[in-house]
């Protein structure tokens, strides 16, 4: 993979297709001098395929919520949002017979699958500016407990932005409609979020989520199930959610 000139843009090719950068305003960059930023935009602020890219803007604003629930703010959290706005961009290397498949996964697609962050983390960490931002997309599908991907990191090993990043995910993986299945409400996916503190999630991070939407959420029943392994790419037996897409 590698970028190629496209007009006057710059466009990221891979499997035979071109990827164009998104003209939508972003943070992305903010913190840093003007032609650092605009280079920045132009290496690393590609349009993701249809099925990801309003995924992508609403992570990036419920991850900038958290924050802001959080009270913070300064040039580390500018990169964390930035982060979350391409997190999933190494799914430009994910078949969409993978993506948009409407059944479970079977081992070597799910092998595919858990190679996005890796492929992400590859793509940016061509850029200098970007550097210290890598981890954060990288580490976005760990697990608290130790058992998310690619690394298997645990609790306060995981990147802090990171684990913001996978908050917000999997809260939109779970009530966003996808290809293969409708989105669930909002209540049953905050009951998922709130069983899954300091099992999947930060507690604190999962709590100052929670704040940040509609109060209707807290009326879910304790009654919900739990999956063992909620993840934003993976589908438990029982359909309780479905891949991010």
């Amino acid at each position: 993979m590698r970028p190629r000139s496209h007009g006057s843009a710059r466009a990221l090719r891979c499997g035979g297709r071109a990827w164009l950068p998104c003209h939508h305003p972003t943070a992305v960059g903010a913190c840093l001098p003007g032609d650092r930023r605009r280079r920045l935009h132009s290496t690393i602020t590609w349009c993701t395929p249809p099925y990801t890219g309003g995924h992508s803007r609403r992570v990036t604003q419920y991850s900038a919520a958290i924050l802001r629930e959080l009270g913070l703010h300064g040039p580390e959290i500018d990169l964390i949002v930035t982060a979350a706005r391409v997190h999933d961009i190494g799914k430009i290397g994910t078949p969409d017979a993978v993506l948009n498949k409407p059944g479970k996964l079977d081992p070597e697609e799910r092998a595919i699958m858990e190679q996005h962050p890796v492929t992400g983390a590859e793509l940016l960490r061509r850029n200098r500016d970007f550097a210290r931002g890598v981890a954060l997309v990288r580490h976005h599908h760990e697990s608290w407990d130790g058992t998310g991907y690619p690394d298997q990191l645990t609790a306060a090993e995981i990147p802090f932005g990171a684990r913001v990043i996978a908050v917000a995910d999997s809260y939109d993986a779970m009530t966003s409609d996808r290809p293969y299945r409708a989105g669930m409400p909002v209540a049953k996916a905050a009951a998922i979020l709130r069983a899954g503190r300091n099992r999947q999630w930060d507690a604190a991070i999962v709590d100052a989520f929670l704040r940040t939407i509609p109060v209707e959420a807290g009326a879910a029943s304790p009654a919900t199930p739990a999956p063992s392994a909620v993840e934003s790419d993976r589908r438990p037996e029982g359909g309780a959610l479905a891949r991010t897409a």
